[in-house]
């Protein structure tokens, strides 16, 4: 998948988004992955993937929305379906404020985050399709995720520094 279009047509494209989370080195704490997927016409327009530093699971998975609607926004993209398997991020697409929900344990700036950047669509996601972990799209995402955070194995405090070293 090319990671250096500039710009394509409104014509609607489908965002596919996973996170993943593993243990540290200390046994307590995680650091997780975000990927997404861009395909317009079963083409993949963009994919990509970002390491997380001392992030749960859930997190992950709305990182990956956030990050994926960025991405599309950069694109210059209007028209976007969004597709997870991860029923977090469509509780707090839903603003799902029912006190277990993970609407109430996203942070609020990510909250705020992912609905600023949907208001920037024509028709994405009022709301999120879920699809099963199984889907070949999810998958890839669950693939890129892996493959960084294995990469990484049970990283270590001095890992995390060097790779918050790199990411400015």
């Amino acid at each position: 998948c090319g990671n250096t279009m500039r710009s394509v047509d409104s014509i609607a494209v489908h965002l596919y988004v996973d996170g993943g989370a593993r243990m540290c080195a200390d046994d307590v704490s995680m650091h997780a992955a975000a990927a997404w997927r861009i395909l317009r016409s079963g083409v993949c327009l963009e994919e990509g993937v970002r390491f997380l530093p001392r992030t749960g699971a859930h997190e992950a998975e709305l990182r990956a929305l956030a990050f994926g609607l960025e991405r599309c926004r950069a694109l210059g993209l209007t028209d976007v379906e969004v597709f997870t398997d991860c029923d977090a991020c469509r509780v707090v697409v839903a603003y799902d404020p029912e006190p277990r929900s993970y609407w109430r344990r996203a942070s609020p700036e990510l909250r705020d985050r992912v609905h600023e950047l949907r208001a920037t669509f024509g028709r994405v996601a009022q709301s999120i399709t879920l699809v099963p972990r199984r889907h070949p799209e999810i998958v890839q995402c669950d693939w890129l995720c892996g493959s960084l955070l294995c990469r990484f194995g049970r990283v270590s405090e001095d890992k995390v520094r060097q790779l918050r070293g790199r990411r400015s």
